[in-house]
């Protein structure tokens, strides 16, 4: 096998300070490196990466104080911005247990930056990764990310130095259950029940959107509450939904995600007569005529009881016939668009 690189990203580790690491029990820190791209990106050919250099100093309290000498973010951006900011999420998703030295490591990690669009999963590719050193011991091991950065999807790989660690293990918060969404005619209405608390109290819950389900999350926002209203959605969308819990540690640890659950936006830019077009006949055992009240532009596109787009066409039409006779029994939403704006009706396939 042979390749050519042609672009790349590399890093030099330095630290500085008043302190030494091993021989002083108080300091601790967490230290992360991440190098994302876009899924599928194939090696030699030049890329648009990003990268993120985390450090986080653990004080004698074990807390880690938020403010700006204590956590800090190191950014690159695709478009080759930098920005080194305080203002972020560093929260531990998982802990594993070194049973040869009795202690407690955080073994997976979630990053979430708002102001870029940033929500990156780390996943170690090793559980133990121990390094054993003369003076002391610590975890050091490469990773993998999965996530999204300017809300758009990426993958990549990282590098995690835990010098901190712990002699208990530390439960998660669990993750919320009975996760409903109700769209409305501007937003989605989301409510889900309180999580169990781990190790501490639960802090709060965060609030992740999606097209699909294919675990590219995109942070929306985060509340003390067990409800919360999303007014940053785009009409004639569907979207899936995800919550999480974390704890009030400034340490945070918080839960894996939610099962999702879509959410289905349609009608928001109604044109004001519903008759703009019909449907028959319905029920019907899958094939449907539509007829539209004049020949121009139209996209159609039915969605099944659960916010999946099952069919879809777009051109100029008066009338056409839309072939349902493969799919299930059942409910689905036929959902019209015109340069007059958009309707939505009710269509029943029953065989």
């Amino acid at each position: 096998m042979s390749d050519t690189i042609t672009s790349g990203i590399a890093w030099i580790d330095r630290q500085w300070g008043p302190f030494t690491v091993g021989t002083n029990t108080n300091n601790k820190y967490e230290w992360f490196s991440m190098q994302a791209d876009r899924p599928n990106a194939v090696l030699g050919q030049p890329q648009t990466p990003s990268e993120y250099n985390i450090w986080q100093i653990y004080s004698d309290t074990t807390s880690v104080p938020f403010q700006p000498e204590w956590r800090m973010v190191s950014s690159v951006f695709p478009d080759d911005s930098q920005d080194t900011s305080y203002s972020f999420f560093y929260e531990r998703t998982g802990y594993w247990h070194d049973v040869t030295n009795s202690k407690y490591y955080s073994s997976k990690w979630r990053l979430i930056e708002p102001k870029h669009g940033v929500n990156i999963d780390m996943t170690p590719k090793i559980a133990n990764q121990i390094i054993n050193v003369t003076l002391f011991k610590f975890w050091e091991g490469t990773t993998t990310l999965k996530g999204t950065v300017n809300n758009l999807p990426i993958t990549g790989v990282g590098f995690a130095e835990l010098v901190s660690s712990h002699n208990s293990n530390i439960l998660l918060p669990s993750v919320p259950q009975g996760l409903s969404v109700a769209p409305n005619v501007n937003h989605c209405s989301l409510n889900w029940s309180a999580s169990i608390a781990g190790t501490y109290p639960i802090g709060g819950y965060r609030i992740f959107r999606s097209r699909d389900t294919s675990g590219y999350w995109q942070y929306i926002a985060s509340t003390p509450n067990l409800t919360y209203d999303d007014y940053t959605v785009t009409p004639d969308s569907s979207y899936y939904y995800t919550v999480t819990s974390f704890d009030n540690q400034t340490a945070t640890s918080a839960s894996d995600y939610a099962h999702p659950v879509s959410a289905l936006l349609l009608g928001i830019n109604s044109v004001s007569n519903n008759n703009s077009f019909n449907i028959s006949p319905n029920p019907s055992k899958g094939k449907f005529n539509v007829q539209v009240n004049k020949f121009e532009n139209v996209q159609i596109k039915i969605y099944d009881i659960l916010g999946e787009c099952v069919y879809q066409q777009i051109g100029k039409y008066v009338n056409l016939q839309i072939d349902l006779s493969t799919a299930p029994n059942g409910i689905y939403f036929l959902h019209l668009k015109t340069e007059q704006g958009s309707a939505t009706k009710k269509i029943v396939v029953m065989k």
